[in-house]
């Protein structure tokens, strides 16, 4: 599993916590994102992974343009990608505010074969796709990468990369059971996104993860 990150530490420890109740700690990453000249140091100690599992990169784009939010999403997939790209087996992609409560999400994609999982979005219609987590064998998906960082809305963008171009790749694609739509289907909760902010989503993470008791 690998987070991508931009200056949501609080969120990003929460959901990396909750993964490593059923993730080893060596099959955890994470691409930290920066927009400043360079990397500030003390952000390593935010995050609770050893330094080596963090990967930092500077920021093409203004992470608060919603009505670009492919180009925030695409940036972070297409690093994990070539930080990644001759590994053989499943990479779960995943944004900051992803975390876990029972495992069915994780366990689903570990028992279920597919060259790349998708979770099904609901605006603008059904034929979207979830951008904040995408699992996929990255040596299998080399044609599909990188995703497009287009200036528009990524839910339909992706359903049109991803799911309608499934016949020119040939890939094998599996629709996650446990992200549909806003119900992840009691494992963690769809929080918000950036424009949300850490001072809501945050605390809606821990409260769930204790209510889970896996606060430690």
């Amino acid at each position: 599993i690998v987070y991508k990150n931009f200056n949501r530490y609080e969120c990003l420890a929460h959901s990396i916590r909750s993964a490593k109740f059923f993730f080893e700690d060596s099959d955890i990453y994470c691409v930290d994102f920066y927009s400043s000249d360079s990397y500030d140091e003390k952000n390593y100690d935010k995050i609770p992974l050893d330094k080596s599992k963090i990967f930092t990169q500077k920021t093409k784009y203004n992470k608060y343009i919603h009505e670009w939010n492919s180009q925030v999403f695409s940036e972070g997939h297409n690093a994990i990608y070539e930080l990644f790209k001759n590994y053989a087996g499943k990479v779960l992609s995943v944004n900051e505010d992803q975390f876990f409560t029972t495992g069915d999400t994780i366990k689903d994609l570990k028992e279920n074969d597919f060259d790349l999982a998708w979770a099904n979005w609901y605006w603008p219609s059904n034929n979207t796709v979830n951008a904040s987590v995408i699992c996929f064998k990255p040596m299998a998906c080399g044609d599909l990468f990188p995703f497009p960082e287009n200036k528009e809305y990524v839910d339909d963008l992706y359903y049109r990369h991803i799911v309608a171009s499934q016949p020119k790749h040939g890939l094998s694609l599996y629709k996650m059971l446990f992200r549909v739509g806003n119900d992840y289907r009691g494992d963690g909760l769809r929080v918000g996104g950036v424009g949300i902010g850490d001072d809501l989503a945050c605390p809606r993470i821990y409260d769930e993860l204790a209510r889970h008791n896996m606060i430690f």
